[in-house]
């Protein structure tokens, strides 16, 4: 497992950015991309490996359980990891039900 940090004014940036670029200008975009990122500026930012889960099922298992409109889950199928975007809390919960997910499972 990888930890990131990130900083509100990053996530602020980024607000910005994606709202630039879907078209949305001004000081009225940009206020509202402002209190669209403190309302969900993430405290902590994880990407767990996963071993024998696969990526994609893992992060919709996340998103119909857990997920939250504070909690950002994405898959990556390259990696086979998922990444965990959200207050310490969330993020710590989501990486208990990965574990959890995250097992190989017996054939036969």
């Amino acid at each position: 497992m990888r930890k990131l940090s990130t900083s509100a004014a990053l996530v602020t940036s980024l607000a910005v950015l994606a709202l630039s670029s879907a078209g949305c200008h001004g000081p009225r975009a940009q206020a509202r991309s402002e209190e669209a990122a403190h309302a969900v500026a993430p405290a902590s930012v994880e990407v767990v490996s996963l071993r024998f889960a696969a990526a994609q099922d893992a992060a919709h298992v996340l998103n119909k359980t857990v997920g939250s409109r504070n909690l950002r889950v994405q898959a990556d199928s390259r990696t086979n990891s998922v990444v965990l975007v959200g207050s310490a809390a969330e993020v710590e919960l989501a990486k208990r039900v990965l574990a959890q997910l995250d097992v190989e499972v017996p054939k036969g």
